[in-house]
């Protein structure tokens, strides 16, 4: 039979240890009871927006030689109107890098919204950007990027409602700058 030596602890060390332990115990139990989002915070949306679906993709010239691109999307699920604006900026920064013309425009819509062109005006955009590559030939722009969305919900006609945003041109900037 192995002799083991015999090891000797102070009391002080015992409860000390004894007490980080029933700390750390209680702190996981904690957490586990009350749940994650609670005790480290809600997950922060994606910077870049929601899966999307491209409905129509347009490229016309304007009488005074322009050229602009419309593109009608549809999110793949319902969302909230400041995650549709980060899908239409994310599109339309793609769509300007892909394509030479002089406006980009995107325009979101519901899941349930309309498929026909004529349909797709109004409240059933529930967001919209606009990107100016060219100022100089676009002289009624007044900024680089414009960007409004409707901060309600869509209804089962694929029509929104609630009180259509405009944020400024700094608050666009932010939002680009966050993606990635």
């Amino acid at each position: 039979m192995a002799r083991f030596p015999r090891l000797k602890i102070s009391r002080r060390i015992v409860f000390a240890i004894a007490g980080t332990l029933a700390l750390m115990g209680g702190s996981g139990a904690a957490a586990f009871y009350v749940g994650a989002d609670a005790v480290l915070g809600s997950a922060k949306p994606a910077p870049t927006g929601v899966e999307c679906t491209t409905v129509l993709t347009m490229i016309s010239k304007t009488p005074s030689n322009r050229l602009w691109l419309r593109k009608y999307i549809k999110t793949d699920e319902a969302v909230d109107g400041e995650k549709r604006l980060i899908t239409a900026l994310r599109i339309a920064g793609l769509a300007a890098k892909a394509n030479k013309v002089d406006l980009v425009q995107v325009n979101v819509l519901d899941p349930n919204g309309p498929s026909a062109r004529a349909e797709m005006r109004g409240r059933t955009i529930g967001a919209q950007v606009t990107i100016g590559l060219d100022l100089e030939r676009l002289p009624e722009l007044k900024a680089p990027v414009i960007g409004k969305y409707y901060n309600g919900a869509a209804g089962s006609d694929g029509e929104y409602h609630g009180d259509l945003v405009a944020p400024g041109l700094d608050d666009l900037r932010s939002l680009v700058q966050a993606m990635s």
